[in-house]
């Protein structure tokens, strides 16, 4: 279980220990290209994107 984690939103999450090893809690979880964090929300994963998106727009202002 070395690469397993699972998160608890909104929630205090902790190791959990099973006969196979350790799942470890973690506080931000991404999959599929989204991130969401231990609160339950992707606020960070919205900005991040809308930044990402700016600065594309800055890149291609010049060509346009």
């Amino acid at each position: 279980m070395l690469k397993s984690e699972y998160l608890v939103a909104g929630d205090t999450g902790i190791d959990l220990n099973l006969d196979t090893g350790t799942v470890k809690n973690c506080k931000k979880f991404r999959h599929l290209e989204v991130t969401i964090s231990d609160n339950g929300k992707s606020d960070e994963d919205i900005r991040n994107k809308i930044l990402r998106g700016k600065r594309v727009i800055e890149q291609l202002s010049p060509v346009l």
